[in-house]
């Protein structure tokens, strides 16, 4: 049984892994394209700041940045018990988690773009990030199991754990960020947002310093005067 168990947490842990893996580096790749045909095909308007349709090619900007995702790193805990007229059983199960979460910028507002003699000024309000997809380590899995007085961990107490793994995947669907964390995701956003629309309006990405014609540009989401950060899956599109 406990050979039966670490096996399929094996297994399980690495497909999770390759999945999560495969829809992060798929983002980043959409970032990374979405941004070199931007610059190609719109590249040249970026030589003249006063020209009319600023908004437009600011929205057209966003537009081809598509999603942008960032990951946070927490931990999920799965219990479960058994009562018995020979002793409880509890068992607890705490293993890392990643989680993906994206704003899609198809659905981001240009709310200001002003143009003066010491550069650009631009306000972006982008869709709250919302989770899309979540990795759970079970290699690296720490248990907990508390045995009554006639209750045997080969038997009762494996069981129990196997249980407690099989209710990982549900507690992360019910897993909620902190405050901290929420914060750390809306941070982490903006300023994503931020790097990509100055490469895309610049040309240039920023490495260190202050770049000579980059653009000021202010990111608020869609709840930020009031709301909770969305932190449930979704599957269907951000609608």
């Amino acid at each position: 049984m406990k050979r039966f168990f670490g096996r399929e947490a094996v297994v399980l842990g690495l497909l999770g892994a390759a999945v999560f893996c495969a829809i992060a580096l798929a983002v980043r790749n959409a970032e990374r394209s979405a941004s070199a045909r931007y610059l190609q095909n719109d590249g040249a308007a970026v030589a003249r700041v006063d020209q009319p349709g600023e908004v437009a090619r600011v929205e057209r900007a966003l537009k081809a940045m598509q999603l942008v995702a960032v990951v946070i790193e927490t931990s999920v805990t799965s219990t479960k018990a058994d009562e018995s007229w020979r002793g409880d059983v509890t068992a607890k199960v705490t293993v890392p988690v990643r989680l993906l979460f994206g704003s899609d910028l198809q659905h981001a507002k240009v709310s200001r773009v002003e143009l003066g003699p010491l550069g650009r000024s631009v306000q972006i309000i982008a869709p709250v990030p919302k989770r899309l997809g979540a990795e759970i380590d079970t290699l690296k899995e720490s248990t907990d199991l508390s045995l009554g007085w006639l209750r045997f961990r080969t038997r009762a107490g494996e069981y129990t754990l196997g249980q407690a793994r099989k209710g990982l995947s549900a507690a992360v669907d019910e897993l909620t960020l902190s405050v901290d964390q929420q914060q750390s995701v809306r941070e982490q956003t903006r300023e994503r947002i931020r790097e990509l629309l100055q490469l895309c309006l610049t040309g240039e990405a920023r490495t260190t310093g202050v770049l000579i014609n980059e653009p000021r540009i202010d990111v608020l989401f869609q709840d930020e005067l009031g709301g909770v950060l969305d932190t449930r899956p979704h599957t269907d599109g951000g609608k």
